[in-house]
């Protein structure tokens, strides 16, 4: 019994520009659409910050640097999820030279965690314990950013952790300027 393999070859070819242009729209979707969700989310997440900082009885006493507030609010909770995921992406490297980096990365996202609920609390707030938190947490992101600097050119979670300490320090540090 002899096959007409060309048909079979034919289809393949079809089956293959299918797939091909199935993936790349996908692709494109996905750049297209959800880099601005994204971007979306993130204000969507500061406006809830704000919007319950707003309802706060003591919403006066952090009212001159409100915007700050909600930006280290903001950052520290993302720096925090990105240090964990980085610390977990190192372990998944299963690369020895990456010991330093985890263990920064996950004292830096307990560090912001912690950061992030005392800039949350608005009631009675010593000031001095929260200066001094600000202070550690810049601290924090450095020495973990500048850990994660190191790996970046290879890992590419360790770029976009790096990123998002800077961003976090900043943060910090603005709202430390503002709070003097």
């Amino acid at each position: 019994m002899k096959r007409n393999w060309s048909i079979i070859e034919g289809n393949k070819t079809w089956m293959v520009i299918v797939w091909t242009i199935v993936v790349l729209s996908g692709l494109l979707s996905v750049l297209i659409v959800w880099t601005p969700a994204r971007a979306k989310e993130g204000k969507v997440a500061s406006q809830h910050v704000q919007n319950m900082l707003e309802t706060h009885p003591y919403k006066q006493t952090v009212k001159k640097y409100m915007d700050k507030l909600v930006a280290a609010i903001d950052e520290t909770s993302m720096c925090s999820q990105t240090c964990v995921t980085c610390a977990d992406a190192c372990v998944g490297e299963k690369d020895t030279m990456l010991a330093a980096c985890i263990r920064l990365d996950m004292d830096c996202a307990d560090i912001c965690c912690t950061t992030n609920r005392l800039l949350s609390r608005l009631t009675e707030t010593p000031m001095n314990v929260v200066r001094s938190q600000l202070q550690t947490c810049i601290v924090a992101c450095q020495e973990c950013g500048a850990e994660c600097n190191k790996h970046a050119e290879q890992y590419e979670h360790c770029r976009i952790c790096a990123d998002a300490c800077s961003r976090c320090a900043q943060a910090c540090t603005d709202l430390l300027a503002a709070m003097q």
